[in-house]
């Protein structure tokens, strides 16, 4: 009986050991740190789950790349009679919507009748959609918003609204969200693969909801899709594979007609590869652009449009223009990521917390290690079959750090209370006999 009541520990410890554990952790996964680990673990999960087919997807791209630059005779920047060209021929093999990831922000250094001849492509076909990016500047009145629009003259002959092409880096400098769009001197300025849904739809701006901060519980109407915000303005964005899951073709091969001469035709010999009516050959010929969504965009190194993603190495990146291709998917397919509420984060802590600490109490450090590896495996696979099965991402950095928080701070209350307890006893008995026996 002596020995049952000299064991008893005070319930009153233990809670506080489990308020202690409970706000410590919600400190820890805050912290910047742990966020990026957390999305870390996202990532893998998309690993874990590989790739999704794009097999029936509308969307191809088109690389402004190394390749394309060595074969055009102008250097980047090239003429804007290019992008004409291009306009002209992808509109000959079909395509429904054109989006450029690049800013005409300057005129033709060439020759400004360049800029002309690709205005009046743009006007004449109606299915291109222009860059755009408004930047944050700092002046006496404070931050104010700069447009980075391309010039009049392009702007003024395009039926189409521009769409913006800024996308937002989370911590650890990877893109996983994909802005609805922004508002601007009044105006609402949506992304460049909205607008280029819009196009491809023909979605009517009465079809459109207005940007407003409304909750993001309710989805964002735009045409017949429903954007799953998880945010007020904007989605996450459901990566389907690695680079180069989408079709993609070099610029200089959708130009290279008979009426345009690369550089290896002026120095070889004429090979037609979008178009060579003597043999009836070429892209125009196989359709790959058939009724398609283009995005053309940049893979040249010197023009730095590379991000970091899921499915990406930290030394391999991913351009951007494929990361609106991801974006667009998702929307195209409905196939949106949720992730679970902060509230229920706090609240799973909480109740761990008290699960582990209490246990700890009742059955002892060595079994509370056990529940705690068990409750940590038995998460992650619980989080995986959810990610899985449901696009669901659970939280799961934060259930690790409570349950080894809780079972620290236990071991060690415990260790700190025995070695009192040993002191005192031999406080005790030192005066009555030897130290040995003691």
């Amino acid at each position: 009986m002596t020995t049952k009541k000299k064991r008893k520990k005070p319930i009153w410890v233990y809670l506080l050991i489990v308020l202690v554990t409970f706000l410590f952790s919600l400190v820890l996964s805050s912290t910047q740190q742990v966020r990026q680990i957390e999305y870390s673990i996202r990532d893998h999960l998309f690993e874990v789950r590989g790739p999704l087919s794009v097999e029936n997807s509308p969307i191809v791209l088109v690389a402004i790349s190394e390749e394309a630059d060595a074969e055009i005779p102008e250097k980047w920047p090239w003429p804007t009679s290019v992008h004409a060209k291009l306009v002209e021929n992808l509109n000959r093999a079909g395509a429904k919507a054109i989006l450029f990831d690049v800013l005409f922000t300057q005129q033709d250094v060439y020759n400004p009748q360049n800029d002309t001849l690709f205005a009046q492509a743009i006007a004449k076909y109606g299915n291109v959609i222009l860059a755009a990016d408004v930047e944050k500047t700092e002046s006496s009145r404070g931050d104010e918003q700069e447009p980075v629009f391309p010039i009049s003259l392009l702007r003024e002959n395009n039926p189409n609204p521009l769409g913006m092409v800024k996308m937002k880096t989370q911590d650890d400098g990877s893109i996983r969200t994909y802005n609805i769009g922004l508002k601007h001197a009044g105006q609402d300025y949506y992304m460049l693969g909205l607008e280029g849904l819009r196009v491809f739809d023909q979605i009517s701006d009465e079809e459109i909801s207005p940007l407003v901060e409304s909750s993001p519980e309710a989805p964002f109407k735009f045409g017949e899709y429903e954007i799953e915000r998880i945010n007020v303005n904007d989605f996450m964005i459901n990566y389907y594979g690695p680079e180069g899951i989408f079709p993609t073709y070099s610029y200089e091969t959708v130009i290279d007609d008979p009426e345009y001469t690369t550089v290896m035709e002026m120095e070889a010999f004429e090979m037609n590869l979008f178009d060579d009516p003597d043999f009836q050959t070429g892209l125009l010929y196989e359709g790959v652009f058939k009724d398609k969504i283009v995005i053309v965009g940049s893979t040249m190194t010197v023009l730095q449009d590379f991000h970091s993603t899921p499915f990406t190495e930290p030394d391999f990146p991913r351009p951007g223009f494929e990361i609106h291709a991801h974006a667009m998917q998702t929307i195209l397919d409905g196939n949106y990521l949720s992730r679970q509420s902060n509230m229920l984060t706090v609240l799973i802590m909480l109740i761990l917390a008290v699960v582990v600490v209490l246990f700890n109490r009742t059955a002892g450090a060595l079994w509370g290690f056990g529940l705690s590896a068990l409750i940590m495996i038995a998460h992650y696979l619980i989080a995986k079959e959810l990610f899985l099965q449901s696009n669901h991402f659970v939280h799961i950095s934060s259930v690790f750090i409570t349950a080894i928080v809780g079972q620290i701070g236990t071991v060690g209350y415990e260790y700190i209370n025995e070695q009192r307890e040993k002191r005192r006893i031999k406080g005790m008995f030192a005066s009555y006999v030897s130290p040995t026996l003691v």
